[in-house]
């Protein structure tokens, strides 16, 4: 989903700008169709901004630097650079800079994207190899065994996981954890008489 642009609707022909007066929804509230987000007030009224298309809101800080600058170098102690977001106003946590209060209506709804195309999350490197050899017996016609080995995550690299996007957590920006639904190396051995 992307970002959702709000319009404060016409009130009158010569009317050119209005103040948010106060959010009727809080962060994490689901905003559906019709309903009220805000109130708009200006010298001769006050008003509500209805909802035109459902949106959920989310904490989403204000850009202050580009997460992943030229030159950065990606260490799961260091994924991205968490100085480039300020999270001040909406959701304050240990190492961010000084909140300025809750619900300060310069920050609390950010302009930083949902989604970053250029920071992705480690990658997965795995191999996985079979090798299956037939050998004759001469005690029968059809009389065989079969040597087989399979080998899950041959090169046994680490594969780590995502990183943690909680600015709350402590390790915001760390990979502090491996995948699981890839382990570590296994040698599967298995021998197979035919007759």
């Amino acid at each position: 989903m992307g970002e959702t642009l709000v319009r404060m609707p016409k009130l009158a022909d010569t009317l050119v700008e209005g103040t948010l007066g106060q959010w009727l929804k809080q962060v994490g509230d689901e905003v559906r169709q019709g309903e009220p987000l805000a109130s708009i007030e200006t010298d001769k009224v006050t008003t509500e901004i209805i909802v035109v298309e459902w949106n959920p809101l989310a904490d989403r800080p204000m850009m202050i630097g580009n997460p992943l600058p030229s030159g950065f170098k990606q260490t799961p102690n260091h994924w991205f650079d968490t100085n480039a977001f300020d999270f001040s106003g909406n959701c304050p946590a240990a190492g961010l800079l000084t909140p300025t209060g809750p619900f300060d209506t310069n920050k609390a709804f950010g302009d930083a994207p949902r989604y970053f195309s250029n920071i992705h999350n480690p990658g997965v490197n795995d191999l996985d190899l079979s090798v299956q050899k037939d050998f004759n017996i001469p005690a029968g016609e059809r009389t065989r065994i079969t040597f087989r080995a399979d080998f899950f995550n041959l090169p046994n690299h680490p594969q780590f996981g995502n990183p943690i996007g909680d600015p709350l957590n402590a390790n915001f920006g760390k990979v502090t954890r491996t995948a699981t639904n890839i382990g570590n190396r296994t040698i599967q051995l298995g021998l197979h008489l035919y007759f």
